[in-house]
């Protein structure tokens, strides 16, 4: 097996998306999409509990903390978790996962979707059925 092949077995083949004159490269959702995708939505769920420790008293901030903690060990914050299902359904966690996909920072992201949102869709709905495994009959 040549090593392209082989590093076509570990990343899959990547999907490219044409938006106006230039082009783009998305990889399948595998291992490294999902760790950076839950470790980025904790990240954020960290932020916001740590920036509430001064809004509420210290018996609720104790338990926000507690329940983080549970989450994340929960797998709450994977692409498949609890909240990290309900995120991705919204206009932030979709511009995370392009943003992972893509390699690009969001920014830039959310400046394609404002002129190519159908062809990016469409190129995440590619990247989505080739990243999921087909059920077996």
């Amino acid at each position: 097996m040549s090593a392209i092949n082989e590093l076509n077995a570990v990343l899959g083949t990547p999907i490219t998306v044409v938006c106006g004159d230039e082009t783009f490269t998305m990889s399948l959702i595998k291992e490294k999409v999902r760790e950076e995708f839950q470790e980025t939505l904790h990240t954020r769920a960290k932020k916001y509990t740590l920036g509430m420790r001064t809004d509420v008293d210290e018996v609720t901030y104790a338990k926000m903390l507690s329940d983080l903690r549970r989450e994340y060990l929960a797998g709450e914050f994977a692409i498949d978790g609890k909240q990290g299902s309900e995120f991705i359904q919204t206009v932030h966690g979709i511009i995370l996962l392009l943003s992972i996909l893509m390699g690009l920072p969001p920014g830039r992201v959310r400046e394609l979707m404002l002129d190519y949102s159908e062809e990016l869709k469409s190129a995440l709905e590619v990247v989505v059925s080739q990243s999921t495994p087909a059920k077996k009959k």
